[in-house]
Order: structure tokens, then sequence, then C-alpha cells
């Protein structure tokens, strides 16, 4: 059984992902799964900046931390796994910082 702060931080993913999923809101979940399922296929290290810009840009999610979730639940499925730590490139997030990931099995 996870510890308690974990099992909070799933039942938040849960939510966040469930409330995407909602049948006025599925676009933007659509678009960003099949990107990461893109991602993976191609093999190549990407981050949630990256990811971000291949979902179209009028496709927003309901709450920022949607695109968090679908990479995190990637990585509980054991799809993707963390390379290292790079400042975002978008200008909104004041140089902070992102996770680099890559598919499963891929890593250097």
């Amino acid at each position: 059984m996870p510890e308690p702060g974990e099992q909070l931080q799933l039942l938040g993913t849960e939510s966040v992902l469930a409330a995407e999923v909602a049948v006025h809101r599925s676009t933007f979940l659509e678009h960003a799964e099949a990107a990461l399922a893109e991602l993976i296929r191609e093999r190549c290290e990407f981050t949630a900046d990256a990811l971000r810009e291949r979902v179209p840009p009028e496709v927003q999610p309901h709450h920022p931390n949607v695109l968090p979730a679908i990479i995190q639940a990637a990585a509980r499925r054991g799809e993707i796994v963390p390379v290292r730590w790079e400042p975002s490139s978008r200008p909104s997030r004041h140089a902070s910082v992102n996770r680099v990931w890559i598919a499963a099995g891929e890593q250097p």
C-alpha cells in the first residue's frame, strides 16, 4: 500500500485526469496522449514543453496540472523514464526546470 503522501498524489493525479475526460473536455487529453504516444514511438528525449508544442495551440486543458498528470501516469505505467532536468524553454515558466523523459528502455 502506498504511503499517505503518495496516496494523496495518486488521488490528485486521478482526479485531474478524470475531470479532463468529461464529455466536453476530452480534446486536450486526446491530443496530449496521442502526442505522448508519438514521442514514445520516436524514442527521443522530450520535456513537457515539447509535448505541449505537439498539441494544437487552440486546444487547452481545463487545469494546468493535466499535462504533468499525463506524464506522471505514463511514468507509473513504465512507458517512460526520467533522464535529467533542464530549464524550461517557455517564457511563461520563467526558466523553471523540466524533467527530460525518454521511452523506457532507451535511456543512455
